[in-house]
This record gives structure tokens, C-alpha cells and sequence, in this order.
């Protein structure tokens, strides 16, 4: 079991003339399992985890499930492959124990992702109770159907997009305000990806959530997962505003098998574009599953599309496939999803061309998959053996991200292609310092005054959400707030008339409102 991988990896590199710059060895980590004892869990929650994991929880579950039972916000961020996903579970869990009409929302950054969990989710909840479902609503969901979905729903899997540009609009809705008025639990995957400007305007935009849920009289918690960053108990506060136990690696209680991870430099004479191919062409003859990342789309297609053709010469087409057939142009291919032994996986397919490859991922069909950073994410995919990285991610975090793909169920082989550039060059200088850099910075810009406008605009304008939300309190009820909000932006509200109480504030807000953006793009407010 060890040896394979090893043993085909250096008799591939040998024959293709890669040169090994260093090897670098992850050693194995035993599982350390643990039983929850704390008597603030909900015993159901106990029993439930029990059946589940009859040799108990890894050690970080168990604390981030008792963390929770505690009444606090939790973070999980501990490595990839650490078993985060069964956290989310039985907090989902222990708060429908103690409350059976709540609701869960559950934010995914990614359709794809999103698309993923919810069926993992239905498993989970359909062992707690036959008659209850999970509705996940996306742009490919018509608008005529999600508020029955939300209505019918007691798990509702989302992306942040169809909360801002939906949900938070429609909360004047029945049935919206409904849900948002059980809503107890949030879930926050993959927190690391909530960084810049789509991680800043998320973090107004899980304010206007807290604020409308607080209207509404709904006491909500959140719990996150996230890969290894700098400061994440800060990270967190910063994006809900709220404070965060955070569960550490250094209680990280998975199971890791050992990795190798090779640096390696292409051939002399050869680039990577013809090198790697090569290198595919042949690990697709063998029984091992590989994953390649690259870091752009047009990079995973021309990959795709050059092993593509050189399997067919190879004579490896699969076996359904006529001579007719052999030799198309890539750019057809996804009409061969169920035949090719090797796809590309990228943000932009339709959702059955993603649904399909995915399938194929977790079952084990492919021999391998050419991806961009769009499968760093949760993506569940068993089986795999090799990792390759064309080039050093310049962050730490997608480092680990990436190799996390392999060394989950079996010892996991990483190569790590010197992609020539200045950057490459300077880690391949200093390989044993690969591992050793710090950990990613996130950047939130909550004081940036467009983003602050355009989130004003939405929570405060008149007939905003916040007027929906309390439609008892009259056509145009006084603007307060509970939340905490970054400095300056409840004075801009205020500045800009958007805490308007009468008709005539409204008037005054329409026919000035180019000159209040004008203004505050010149920060003159």
C-alpha cells in the first residue's frame, strides 16, 4: 500500500528525465478519538454521535461540540481532511434537540460546493428524521420556487450571493421572514475564502442578517470552519462581528497517513506544457488517481485537451469509443464525460457538466483530474493518490489546501513542478522552508466607504430591509441596531438620508442619490 505510489512515482520521473530538487516527508498522525462527556450536549446529540462514530469523535470534534453546547460561536480550524463537516452535523443536531421548529442556513462560497454539501447534508438529516429536507437555493433555482423551498425546508444550503441579492431583499416576504424568524444556526464553510473584497462585503452582509434575525426576535449562533490562517478568532470577529472560540491544530485528532512531497524541475529542453502532459498520459495507464492543479482555466483545458489526444494515440480511448470518434476537438469533450479517463474541472461549467464530473470524482472512475484552485475547497474526493501543483502557490494556505487532497484514506505522494518563475525559483533555493511559512493574512476593508454605501443602501434605505422586516411598526419604522458595525458606517446612513421616517426623506434620497454616491467616492461625506 505504501509502496506503490512511491515506487511508480520514481520509476515515472526517471524514465521522463525529471529532476528531483529535494523530498520532503509529512509523517504519519494516529487518530486520538474521545467521547462527549459534557453535560451541557443535548443527550440526543449524544446518542446521535454515538451511533455515528461508535469509536468516538476525533478530539477536536468533541471539543468544538462542546464548545457549542456551551452557547458559544465556534470556529473549527484545524488542517484539511479533519472531519469539519461532522462539527457542522451535530451542531445542526444539538440545536434542533433543543429547539425542533429552528431552522439552519448553511453558506458554501462556491455553487459547486454548495451543490455538493446538500446532498451530504439530506444523509445527515435523514437520520434524524425521514420526513425532514434540505432545500438549497442558487441562481439555477427559479424565484418562483425558493420561497416554498425556504417554507418546506429545515436545512437551507445557500452562497452568499442568494442572500444579498435575494433572501435579505425579500424579508418583507411571509415566508422569508418566517424562516429567518426560526433561523438559530448559521453555518460558515470554508471561512478562509472570505477575504478582499468578496470576504468584506460578506461581512456586511452577515451583519444585515444578525440585524433583520435580531427584528425578528431570532437568537442566532454561527459556526465556521476554516483552513489554518493568521489569527482566525480575529478574522472571524471581523466578519460577523461577533466572538469566536476557536478550535486549534493543535487538538487536531484525525487521522493523517504519511505524504511524500517531491520538488521537482521539468526536463532539460522541455516545458512544462510538454512535460506534464507526457507525465499524465502515463500515470493514466496505471491504477493510481491523480489531481493536477494549475492556476488558470485556460491551463486546465489545453492540459486536458493535449492528454487528451495523446491517450488516443496511446490507444487508451476507452473502450466505447468508436474510430470515428477518436480524434475531436477538446472543446466538444463534455459531451464525453461519462468516457474520458482524464477530465478538467474548472469554475464555469453548466451544472450538470459539474455534477457529472464531481460524481465520477467521488466515485473513483477517473484516473485523475485537472483542476484550478476551484477544488482547494471541500469537495469530497476519495481515492486519490498523487497531488501535483504546477508551481508553489504564493499562499500557504492553498499549499496545504492542496496537498490536504491526498493522504486521506492511503499514503498520498505530492510533486511540486518548478514553474520557472522568480518566486518558484526562491522556494526551490530553500525547499526545507516550504512548509515553515507563515500562515496566510486575511483582508477585510470594513472602513472602505463604497462598500460601507452600497450595503447602507440595502439594510437602510427606505423600503430597505429593514422597513420590511418590522412591517408592525408602521410604513416607515426609525432605523436602530443591535449590531456592531464597522466606524463610520451608521454615520453614513446618517449622512446620507437613509434613515428616512417620512415620504419627504424619501424624495429628498431619489433626487439626490448620484450626488450622495459622488460624494462618497470623494470621501467628502
Amino acid at each position: 500500500m505504501r509502496n506503490e505510489p512511491n515506487k511508480t512515482i520514481k520509476t515515472l520521473l526517471s524514465r521522463f528525465k525529471w529532476e528531483v530538487d529535494a523530498v520532503i516527508d509529512i509523517p504519519t498522525r494516529e487518530p486520538k478519538f474521545a467521547v462527549i462527556d459534557s453535560p451541557d450536549v443535548h443527550r440526543f446529540t449524544k446518542q446521535f454521535a454515538q451511533t455515528l462514530y461508535p469509536n468516538g469523535l476525533y478530539l477536536h470534534q468533541k471539543l468544538a461540540v462542546e464548545s457549542f453546547a456551551k452557547g458559544n460561536n465556534v470556529c473549527v480550524a484545524t488542517s484539511t481532511a479533519s472531519g469539519k463537516t461532522a462539527v457542522f452535523h451535530l451542531a445542526m443536531v444539538e440545536t434542533f434537540s433543543r429547539e425542533s421548529s429552528t431552522r439552519v442556513l448553511c453558506m458554501y462560497p462556491t455553487k459547486a460546493l454548495a451543490s455538493e454539501q446538500a446532498q451530504r447534508w439530506q444523509v445527515i438529516l435523514h437520520k434524524i428524521n425521514e420526513n425532514a429536507r434540505v432545500g438549497i437555493i442558487s441562481g439555477d433555482v427559479p424565484i418562483k420556487n425558493r420561497s416554498t423551498i425556504l417554507r418546506q425546508s429545515h436545512v437551507v444550503v445557500v452562497t452568499p450571493d442568494i442572500v444579498h441579492a435575494w433572501l435579505l431583499p425579500q424579508c418583507g416576504d411571509s415566508h422569508v421572514r418566517s424562516f429567518l424568524g426560526k433561523l438559530r444556526l448559521i453555518i460558515i464553510d470554508e471561512a478562509h475564502t472570505y477575504t478582499g473584497v468578496f470576504g468584506s462585503n460578506t461581512a456586511f452582509l452577515f451583519r444585515r442578517l444578525r440585524h433583520i434575525c435580531d427584528y425578528l426576535k431570532s437568537s442566532l449562533r454561527f459556526i465556521a470552519a476554516s483552513a489554518t490562517i493568521a489569527s482566525p478568532e480575529e478574522h472571524l470577529n471581523k466578519l460577523t462581528g461577533l466572538d469566536f472560540a476557536i478550535i486549534e491544530e493543535k487538538v487536531n485528532g484525525s487521522q493523517r497517513y504519511p505524504t511524500t512531497i517531491r520538488l521537482i524541475t521539468p526536463p532539460a529542453h522541455e516545458d512544462i506544457m510538454t512535460g506534464l502532459p507526457k507525465l499524465l498520459t502515463a500515470l493514466g495507464k496505471t491504477s493510481l488517481k491523480s489531481i493536477t492543479f494549475v492556476d488558470s482555466r485556460k491551463q486546465v483545458e489545453l492540459i486536458t485537451s493535449i492528454v487528451t489526444r495523446d491517450s488516443a494515440d496511446d490507444g487508451m480511448a476507452p473502450d466505447s469509443q468508436t474510430e470515428e470518434d477518436s480524434f475531436y476537438d477538446y472543446s466538444d469533450s463534455l459531451q464525453h464525460l461519462s468516457r474520458l479517463s482524464i477530465l478538467p474541472y474548472r469554475a464555469g461549467y453548466e451544472a450538470s457538466d459539474r455534477e457529472a464530473i464531481q460524481n465520477r470524482l467521488q466515485s473513483g472512475s477517473l484516473s485523475g483530474v485537472i483542476s484550478t484552485s476551484a477544488l482547494e475547497l471541500g469537495i469530497d474526493i476519495p481515492h486519490l493518490d498523487i497531488a501535483i501543483l504546477v508551481g508553489v502557490p504564493s499562499s500557504s494556505t492553498s499549499l496545504y489546501q492542496r496537498i490536504g487532497r491526498v493522504g486521506r484514506q492511503k499514503p498520498g505522494e505530492v510533486l511540486i513542478i518548478n514553474s520557472g518563475t522568480p518566486y518558484d525559483t526562491a522556494i526551490f533555493a530553500h525547499p526545507e522552508d516550504i512548509l515553515n511559512r507563515p500562515p496566510a493574512q486575511s483582508a477585510l476593508y470594513l472602513e472602505n466607504l463604497r462598500i460601507q454605501y452600497i450595503h447602507a443602501l440595502c439594510l437602510a434605505r427606505l423600503g430597505g430591509e429593514h422597513d420590511q422586516s418590522r412591517p408592525d411598526l408602521g410604513e416607515y419604522p426609525q432605523f436602530s441596531t443591535n449590531v456592531s458595525w464597522a466606524d463610520g458606517f451608521l454615520e453614513l446612513c446618517t449622512k446620507l438620508g437613509i434613515t428616512l421616517i417620512t415620504p419627504f426623506h424619501c424624495e429628498i434620497w431619489r433626487l439626490n442619490s448620484k450626488y450622495c454616491l459622488s460624494m462618497v467616492q470623494n470621501k467628502k461625506t
